[in-house]
């Protein structure tokens, strides 16, 4: 009879071993049986996987570009100490002459010498920037530097991808970007790099599955909402209302497993509610409602939607501290004593009474809080709400004897 064996993995099979030795030293299978039960099982034979050669740089290729470097500034620092003495001619044949020799120089070293081919386009891509420089200075281009930093950066890409090389592709796409940054601080025209430059920078990683570019071009996205709607518009509330929540909807449909995005959309949503619900109602002297409506909503999503996030939880806690002192500053109330001592009572209780779920921040934001206001409370001008300064420096003197009482035996 043919017994046809099941395949098992090692560990699969040194386990059922195991097991059938045990049953048979327990009586539970005859002597011998083991071995029999073991004949209709077999161990799987591994895979043995071509691995690919790995791309990560060793000491070599990181001293190849550093030599390069040092190659392409002495180049740089060369024709710029002779600049002045050359011709406009000279200095563009110049330059020329060079990026185009290194890159003719890296084409022949090739197949010779892969690493020093490797410098040697590196050296020429310095070269490359040398002449988009003085083009720039030669036709009277230069008097926006972030344009030659564009330029530079779409020259070398296809470099980069002729040789596969990252270090030349993070370059080029380091000085579009730059440009952009450049642009979008210096310029009021921000939409536009956004939507021509940005936008299909961030499809692009997406469609070439590149992090980097991903991440650098959604910095940019965020730089955007920051300068153009949190610091320019009075109406950037009402934007904010619908840009908000299609930063999370594209987290959620896009980026779900990027749990760091989530924050930093978290973070816009906090700096939103601080500057538009509490900054902004300060200065104009209006009731806080809606500040104070969100600081329990905001408990609750932390509390409910975010594993009990502590940091939110600190974070709203602040919050909470804000918004009671907005609504005493509404009402007129400026006897800081009082407050002072309202927070001390609730720090005082927060040490020593705690949610199950936040033990050990509220201790600590408990004992942060009483410390600092019973610290506050030493000094007599703390205690203006009494108009008489020995009563006030006695009552100060008396507190700071009895916390430091109490800070000695705690």
């Amino acid at each position: 009879m043919i017994i046809l064996k099941r395949t098992v993995n090692e560990t699969g099979y040194r386990f059922l071993k195991q097991e059938f030795n045990h049953l048979e030293e327990v009586g539970s299978l005859e002597k011998g049986q083991a071995d029999r039960l073991l004949t209709h099982y077999q161990i799987r034979e591994a895979v043995v996987v071509p691995s690919s050669p790995k791309r990560s740089m060793n000491a070599i290729q990181i001293l190849l570009i550093i030599g390069a470097v040092l190659i392409g500034l002495g180049i740089l620092s060369f024709v710029a100490s002779n600049w002045s003495g050359w011709s406009p001619l000279t200095k563009y044949l110049i330059l020329l002459i060079t990026f185009i020799l290194f890159f003719v120089a890296g084409r022949w070293q090739e197949t010779r010498s892969p690493k020093l081919s490797r410098a040697l386009y590196y050296i020429g891509a310095f070269a490359f920037g040398g002449e988009i420089v003085y083009i720039g200075q030669l036709f009277h281009l230069g008097g926006n530097t972030e344009n030659l930093f564009l330029a530079w950066g779409i020259g070398v890409i296809p470099l980069a991808y002729y040789l596969k090389d990252k270090v030349v592709k993070y370059a080029g796409f380091g000085l579009i970007e730059l440009f952009v940054l450049t642009k979008f601080l210096n310029d009021d025209h921000r939409f536009i790099y956004l939507l021509v430059i940005v936008v299909p920078l961030l499809g692009l990683g997406f469609y070439i599955k590149d992090t980097s570019i991903k991440m650098s071009s959604l910095a940019l996205v965020y730089l955007y909402i920051q300068l153009e709607y949190f610091m320019n518009h009075d109406y950037f509330g009402y934007l904010m209302l619908a840009i908000i929540p299609l930063l999370f909807i594209f987290w959620y449909k896009v980026m779900k497993p990027a749990q760091y995005l989530l924050w930093i959309n978290i973070a816009v949503l906090y700096e939103y509610i601080q500057w538009e619900f509490a900054v902004r109602v300060k200065d104009g002297h209006g009731f806080p409602i809606v500040y104070i409506a969100l600081v329990p909503i905001l408990f609750y999503a932390g509390h409910r939607y975010l594993n009990k996030s502590v940091i939110l939880f600190v974070v709203n806690f602040l919050m909470g501290i804000e918004a009671v002192i907005l609504t005493l500053d509404y009402f007129g109330v400026h006897h800081y004593t009082l407050m002072l001592l309202g927070f001390f009572a609730l720090g005082m209780l927060m040490t020593y009474r705690q949610h199950p779920d936040y033990q050990l921040p509220m201790k600590i934001l408990g004992m942060s809080l009483q410390f600092l206001t019973g610290f506050s409370l030493t000094f007599p001008s703390e205690w203006g709400i009494l108009q008489d300064r020995g009563t006030q420096s006695g009552l100060s003197v008396a507190f700071g004897i009895l916390y430091g009482i109490y800070g000695l035996f705690w």
